[in-house]
């Protein structure tokens, strides 16, 4: 699952399957151009998937066999009286960082979104203000690198620490009520843990089953909670989705939030190609591969106006920033240049100790590609971004290393 061309064909088959339902009164058909695109996008993923398939191969960690390489260095430097407390801060103290971050999010908040869910007095539009700038970003993506490079290591070393420092994470994304960071962390967790084991066998494809279509009824019980009503009470999204009586009556209704989520943002795209409702503007075209923080500060940025089919699913996946600019030849241009950015990252994380969690972050950024732009948003984007300048930082390091090293030493360090 490392290998993302085949997690981009499966993606927009499944989404493209599931929008062909029409359970949706939003749901229309796609428009002839579209159905090209994603024919010849998803054809092509598969081709390229087979052809690189040996690349994406899941390497062991290799970031902690540094780490303790470095601590035994450091024993002798500092005696061994106080090695405890540095293993201790090594071990838990990002963890201790990222909680102390998050409680001053709400301090700031003035108060602990998963409590006001519960005492149904939860302002989500405050959420959103963030009252300290940058904070809930540096929260909530640190938490899902941090989440995500303790789960890897659980997978290399089995350490149970590490298992505890992941479900860590993720409570205090629940105490944020984040679902899609939740959901960001248990995606890059799957991925990891497949391509860990390989080939499955049928009880590991019926345990990830399972898991998956508990994990999506949960997202429907914490979207009912989100606005106010019980886990059980799904009226509030059967009403704004617009179901129809195409939906079959043995679905549970906590899944229609899962099905909005992954329809109405192609609907949204479709809605706004068949009324070809586009402007011309290569320059914000261009902006739209650069990370939000960075693109809004250029000079003549235009911050992305997709017209909404309905004023309450807001999203319009990747595509429609690009259509939004360029049309529908931003959108096969737009492909192109997604898989030029993510080519030139592979080739940057080759050889890393990052390579395994980058490509996974890479998987996630084009799973969610559905939803948003995720190759902007930042709890998709910079993920990949942190890993992207590791690698580039170890490189750039081991080369002034093999230069600094004479000629026999850098012989022999080639041969180990």
């Amino acid at each position: 699952m490392l290998n993302y061309y085949y997690i981009y064909a499966a993606l927009w088959s499944g989404v493209c399957g599931l929008y062909a339902l029409q359970w949706s009164k939003l749901n229309k058909p796609l428009d002839p151009s579209l159905v090209v695109f994603f024919i010849l996008s998803i054809a092509f993923c598969v081709i390229r998937g087979y052809q690189c398939r040996k690349e994406f191969a899941y390497k062991p960690n290799a970031v902690r066999d540094a780490a303790d390489r470095k601590l035994g260095l450091l024993e002798g430097r500092i005696g061994p009286k106080a090695m405890p407390l540095h293993r201790f801060g090594v071990e838990w103290g990002p963890l201790v960082v990222l909680a102390l971050l998050f409680a001053l999010l709400f301090v700031a908040e003035g108060f602990v979104p998963l409590v006001g869910v519960f005492t149904k007095t939860l302002d989500y539009e405050s959420m959103l203000l963030d009252p300290v700038p940058l904070l809930a970003p540096t929260c909530i993506v640190g938490c899902i690198i941090y989440a995500s490079s303790c789960f890897k290591t659980f997978l290399d070393e089995r350490h149970k620490r590490d298992f505890v420092k992941f479900f860590l994470c993720l409570g205090l994304l629940m105490l944020q009520y984040i679902r899609s960071a939740i959901a960001i962390c248990l995606f890059v967790a799957l991925v990891l843990l497949v391509s860990k084991r390989g080939r499955l066998s049928a009880k590991g494809v019926v345990i990830i089953v399972v898991a998956a279509i508990a994990g999506l009824w949960a997202f429907g019980a914490m979207g009912n909670m989100r606005y106010g009503a019980s886990w059980a009470n799904s009226f509030y999204i059967f009403r704004i989705g617009r179901y129809t009586q195409a939906l079959p009556t043995f679905i549970p209704r906590q899944f229609l939030w899962a099905y909005s989520y992954l329809t109405s943002p192609l609907a949204c795209l479709n809605f706004n190609v068949s009324n070809g409702s586009n402007a011309f503007d290569v320059v914000n075209f261009l902006y739209s591969f650069l990370p939000m923080a960075i693109a809004k500060r250029l000079p003549l940025y235009v911050t992305p106006s997709v017209p909404l089919q309905v004023n309450y699913f807001t999203v319009s996946t990747i595509w429609s920033d690009y259509f939004c600019f360029m049309g529908t030849a931003g959108i096969y241009l737009g492909f192109v240049l997604q898989m030029g950015l993510l080519r030139l990252a592979r080739r940057i994380l080759k050889g890393t100790r990052v390579e395994t969690l980058g490509f996974a972050f890479m998987s996630m950024v084009v799973a969610f590609s559905f939803f948003m732009n995720s190759f902007t948003y930042p709890s998709m984007a910079y993920p990949v971004y942190a890993v992207v300048a590791f690698a580039l930082f170890e490189k750039l390091r081991e080369r002034r290393r093999r230069v600094a090293l004479p000629v026999d030493a850098a012989d022999d360090f080639d041969d180990e």
